[in-house]
């Protein structure tokens, strides 16, 4: 071969998943404890997770991040609280 040499084109970077355990939701200030992660995946739709482990669950932090964003400003909420505690008399 005359001087040719061969190029490979550049493979485009991995991008993995961050993945975070509940040590990381406690950190952030998302959950205190896991009776309060155990009700918010019952009633308030938090992400339920997945097992990497027998004993270790872990979530993404792009389903942690569109759980947070879909949740209602706390003003909206109090507000909501109040309609419902108000009794209609006729």
């Amino acid at each position: 071969m005359s001087g040719t040499t061969l190029t490979h084109a550049k493979a485009p970077p991995l991008r993995l998943r961050q993945w975070v355990r509940f040590r990381d939701l406690k950190a952030a200030n998302v959950v205190d404890n896991w009776t309060q992660l155990r009700r918010l995946i019952e009633t308030e739709g938090f992400p339920s997770g997945r097992y990497a482990g027998r004993n270790t669950r872990i979530w993404t932090v792009a389903e942690i991040e569109a759980w947070l964003d879909d949740r209602p400003p706390a003003a909206e909420r109090e507000r909501d609280a109040e309609r419902a505690a108000t009794v209609e008399v006729r």
